[in-house]
C-alpha cells in the first residue's frame, strides 16, 4: 500500500543554460540545488534541443534525464518553474510512501 505525502523533502534541481561558446553548442547544465553544480557528483551538461519549442520544454526535458539517473527517493511529481536569467528550478510536490 502506498499513500502521497505532500512535500515531504524538498530538494530542487537546478538546470542552468549554457550559451555556445567557438568549440561547444548550447547545453543545459544540471545539479542537485542543495549542492553547487561543481559539488554535485552527479551533475550533468545536456545538449540544447533545438526541435522543442521553449527554454522551459528544453529545462524540464534536461530535469528529466538528471531524474532518470537517479535512485531510489526521486519519484514523484515535479513542479518546473523559471527562477532568474537562463535558470529554472525544479521542486517535487509530492512523493509515493510505501506503508
Amino acid at each position: 500500500m502506498s499513500t502521497t505525502v505532500e512535500n515531504a523533502y524538498c530538494v530542487g534541481v537546478v538546470a542552468q543554460y549554457r550559451g555556445p561558446t567557438n568549440t561547444r553548442g548550447s547545453r543545459w547544465r544540471v545539479w542537485r540545488g542543495d549542492e553547487t553544480y561543481a559539488s554535485d557528483p552527479e551533475a550533468i551538461t545536456v545538449p540544447y534541443d533545438h526541435a522543442l519549442s521553449t527554454g522551459a520544454d528544453n529545462a524540464g526535458a534536461a530535469i528529466l534525464q538528471y531524474l532518470a539517473r537517479k535512485s531510489d527517493g526521486w519519484a514523484g511529481a515535479w513542479h518546473v518553474a523559471a527562477s532568474g536569467h537562463d535558470c529554472y528550478v525544479a521542486i517535487r510536490v509530492s512523493v509515493e510512501v510505501e506503508s
